[in-house]
């Protein structure tokens, strides 16, 4: 794991922002345009909707990776500044990171979970719904929070070379939280290879090319009835 976080933590801001930014919309894309094909074209073909059954496959695994490189960042960030100066004892940054991942693999595999104990009694699936909400809102809101707080005391101990503290690091901690997309920026603080503002800046609009392209499928899908 910690070769891991030093490959991630030693990406240059242009490589991380092409993975979790620029990647994941033209995954999107794809997926959209993909779906907009099936829609329009129906093709009574078992080896058709193999192919795309297997594409899309593809699509939702390649997005885990991303979902879990992202959090693996937030992670490495946590974790490469010593304790004293991070402020925070670092196991509850364990204990917090280990049930967050439990909420992920909970989530994933809800509709099987559901299903499974719907053929075994009906009765008991109130369980499932009243424990997916009780996750859901500790993953979400406690959890997640916790793991961002701690991976923002990180940025600004690297930015300022200072030990961090709640007040300080509440800017850090509201952007990863709100603005995730923001994380490229904060790479330079990690990275030994720093990567100019401006070169970050045209990645990102890229990215908004990318959306708007985005817009402009939903549009042609809605006048065409796809959707």
């Amino acid at each position: 794991m910690q070769n891991i976080s030093n490959y991630i933590l030693n990406l240059t801001s242009k490589k991380l922002a092409t993975y979790l930014i620029v990647y994941p919309l033209i995954l999107t894309l794809a997926h959209t345009s993909l779906t907009l094909v099936s829609r329009l074209n129906s093709f009574d073909s078992e080896i058709y909707n193999r192919i795309v059954t297997a594409i899309e496959y593809g699509i939702f695994i390649l997005f885990l990776f991303i979902i879990l490189f992202w959090f693996l960042w937030l992670r490495a960030a946590a974790k490469s500044v010593a304790e004293l100066k991070l402020g925070l004892p670092i196991k509850w940054f364990h204990l917090a990171f280990g049930l967050f991942l439990f909420y992920l693999v909970f989530n994933l595999s809800y509709d099987f979970l559901i299903n499974f104990i719907s053929n075994i009694n009906q009765d008991y699936t109130w369980i499932m719904y009243a424990a997916r909400e009780t996750i859901n809102f500790v993953g979400l809101l406690v959890l997640y929070p916790i793991i961002c707080h701690y991976s923002a005391r990180a940025i600004y101990v690297k930015k300022n070379n200072a030990a961090a503290t709640f007040v300080k690091s509440i800017p850090f901690t509201l952007l990863l939280i709100f603005i995730p997309i923001s994380i490229p920026f904060f790479q330079n603080y990690f990275s030994p290879i720093k990567t100019n503002q401006n070169t970050l800046i045209k990645i990102y609009v890229l990215g908004l090319g990318i959306i708007l392209l985005l817009f402009m499928t939903g549009l042609i899908a809605a006048f065409t009835g796809a959707v």
